[in-house]
């Protein structure tokens, strides 16, 4: 994608006029158990809001032409309701996650201290219901 056809894309939705007209926003479904949103927007605001995922489609295409990953900022517009429940600050190419995000956790000397802890109050238990059955058998007879 390149920027004559964004141009040519903009010209031809006629995005100058909608930016007046245009109206979007993202709200959570509260009537629904999970999380669910949807959309509330007229015909204008969901083409400004197509075009500037056009737009950003074509910054991660730089992006990686350049080997260089970045957070896509997106502005703040007027089409987008003030009253909207989600607001979109930024685009991140998956490629951006850190190996070091999504690797095991290198357990530390507390979670083993909680674990051997675990491990000894379950023996202690253990022993405690040996001796305690042993202790009523040795009643009993």
């Amino acid at each position: 994608m390149d920027n004559e056809l964004l141009d040519s894309l903009k010209t031809h939705l006629d995005l100058e006029e909608s930016l007046d007209n245009g109206q979007f926003a993202i709200y959570s479904d509260y009537r629904e158990r999970d999380d669910v949103y949807f959309i509330k927007a007229n015909k204008e605001g969901l083409k400004l809001f197509a075009y500037q995922l056009l737009c950003a489609a074509k910054d991660l295409e730089d992006q990686e032409k350049k080997q260089v990953f970045q957070k896509i900022i997106l502005d703040e517009t007027p089409w987008v309701l003030k009253d909207s429940e989600i607001v979109l600050k930024h685009i991140e190419d998956p490629s951006m996650i850190n190996v070091s995000e999504t690797g095991i956790a290198q357990s530390s000397w507390k979670d083993r201290s909680v674990t051997i802890g675990c491990f000894i109050v379950l023996a202690f238990l253990l022993i405690s219901l040996v001796v305690g059955v042993y202790t009523v058998i040795d009643s009993i007879l």
